[in-house]
């Protein structure tokens, strides 16, 4: 494909290199970071993914995504693409559509689609499944990544009720407190900064999805197939925590989210800094993994915040 050869060592060697020492120790143990694997996918989505469709049942599946970008790097379907499944993968920007074009010519049966995405109307997520795939087309697995309209468009999924993805994973990254209960503007929220892992938890919540899983990807799975996953995981749930799920995502991207997380915080962005002195007293700008591993402990004791 079209991805530059240094993208394959940088995906092949990510969790490796990115990992906290301790991680083994202070991974919680039912978590479903421990099933971690990239061959394409950028912190571990691929392997997380594998043990879900294991536990789901699933032989043969339709993968959707957009913000697709070259299909290849950090890409939650391409795996599965490779081992036949069917999907839908849309990019709105030409020069990278033509990119996402070059490195699927060998893969008919994935349709390519340069388009705008829309939360209502012609590219809507459930419209555009349906004109590519047929109305009758269950979504196995659909993967968000826009770069800041993540949570408008998860939050679009309420507006069509017939469209029901299996799992979603959203991109949320991690620069907002994950226990933050209130929103940020839109407009710094557009900016990539997104909404915090509590808020995208209850949405999902609302939408009849479980978050399973924080990679700086929410990984939710439908209400319903929760029983078989937590049957998959021998009876032991995974961490509800949202604190949990952002320390333990810390630890597998140690050297990598962390640095992200210190630098965009470091930035003071107005919106946030609001927000969260508001709520707790106070903005941090410099996270670590201990502090997190302890806001952790205490969140699951006293439970999730009001």
């Amino acid at each position: 494909d079209d991805c530059p050869p240094v993208f394959g060592v940088y995906r092949s060697s990510r969790l490796r290199l990115f990992e906290h020492p301790q991680t083994p120790a202070l991974l919680h143990p039912a978590s479903l970071l421990r099933f971690r694997r990239n061959v394409h996918s950028e912190a571990g989505e691929d392997g997380i993914i594998a043990f879900l469709v294991e536990a789901l049942g699933i032989d043969h599946g339709f993968c959707f995504e957009f913000g697709a970008w070259d299909g290849v790097f950090a890409s939650n379907c391409r795996f599965w693409y490779e081992h036949g499944w069917d999907g839908l993968m849309v990019e709105a920007e030409e020069d990278k559509f033509q990119v996402l074009r070059r490195n699927y010519r060998n893969l008919p049966n994935v349709a390519l689609v340069n388009a705008i995405m829309e939360v209502e109307g012609a590219n809507s997520m459930g419209a555009l499944v349906a004109e590519h795939a047929g109305r009758e087309q269950e979504v196995t697995v659909l993967s968000i990544d826009v770069d800041g309209l993540d949570f408008l468009f998860f939050s679009s999924l309420g507006v069509d009720g017939s469209f029901r993805p299996l799992i979603i994973i959203v991109e949320c990254n991690g620069f907002i407190r994950p226990d933050l209960p209130v929103s940020i503007s839109q407009e710094e929220s557009n900016n990539n900064m997104q909404q915090s892992l509590l808020l995208f938890k209850r949405k999902g919540q609302e939408l009849g999805y479980t978050l399973l899983c924080f990679t700086q990807n929410a990984i939710f799975v439908r209400a319903d197939l929760y029983p078989a996953v937590l049957a998959h995981l021998g009876g032991t749930p995974p961490p509800a925590s949202v604190s949990r799920l952002y320390a333990d995502a810390l630890l597998i991207n140690w050297n990598d989210m962390l640095l992200n997380v210190r630098a965009t915080r470091s930035g003071m962005p107005p919106a946030l800094v609001k927000a969260e002195t508001e709520h707790f007293g106070s903005f941090q700008a410099h996270v670590t993994v201990e502090e997190a591993l302890e806001r952790a402990r205490a969140e699951e004791e006293r439970g999730e915040p009001e």
